[in-house]
């Protein structure tokens, strides 16, 4: 009882790490696929051009979790993707992540965030994200995560051979349990077409 209480005081002496005010919270509605991630209402890409694969060694993907007193960063070792272009401009993307693949460079927490509580990559092996459309400067589009899909919309940065993001995105609604973590994880990536 008394260690139990000292950690709460410890809690709540150091507090829960946050993420920053000042990124962007991704705007989350219930999508237009069902429950496996297949895509319903089909987006309209015939004047989309092509598209070119991502080069995954000039890209990078970057997550931030918050929990008491500290955040963790990591990424995953196993990311594809492709840019879509239409005219010579990019008008999109798409990318799959494979889950097993999370890399912290913390042994423990890889694991950890591999079981249920959190990624559950047995039972959903891939993250996976198409756009719907691109325009001001913010791209929406449906990504599955944990077994659920939804049409998510955040900020870009465009150039002619990437797209930049760094958004903050409430895993709540892709059934995220949260123990003792904060809801809000930060998502930062730049993908460069090859």
């Amino acid at each position: 009882m008394r260690y139990a209480l000292l950690s709460l005081f410890v809690v709540f002496l150091i507090g829960c790490a946050q993420p920053p005010s000042d990124v962007t919270v991704a705007q989350i509605e219930p999508s237009a696929a069902d429950s496996s991630g297949n895509i319903v209402a089909e987006v309209d890409n015939s004047d989309s051009g092509d598209s070119k694969p991502i080069d995954v060694s000039a890209s990078s993907f970057e997550f931030e979790g918050f929990g008491p007193g500290k955040s963790h960063t990591g990424t995953f070792d196993e990311i594809s993707g492709t840019l879509i272009y239409s005219d010579g401009v990019v008008v999109g993307a798409s990318g799959v992540i494979q889950a097993a693949s999370v890399n912290t460079g913390i042994g423990g927490l890889d694991k950890h965030l591999k079981n249920d509580d959190f990624f559950d990559v047995e039972n959903f092996p891939e993250i996976r994200f198409a756009s719907s459309s691109l325009a001001d400067g913010v791209m929406s589009g449906d990504l599955t995560f944990h077994g659920v899909t939804n049409e998510v919309s955040f900020p870009v940065e465009v150039t002619a051979n990437s797209v930049t993001a760094d958004f903050l995105l409430d895993t709540t609604p892709f059934g995220m349990k949260h123990t003792g973590v904060n809801k809000d994880v930060r998502i930062s990536f730049t993908f460069v077409s090859s």
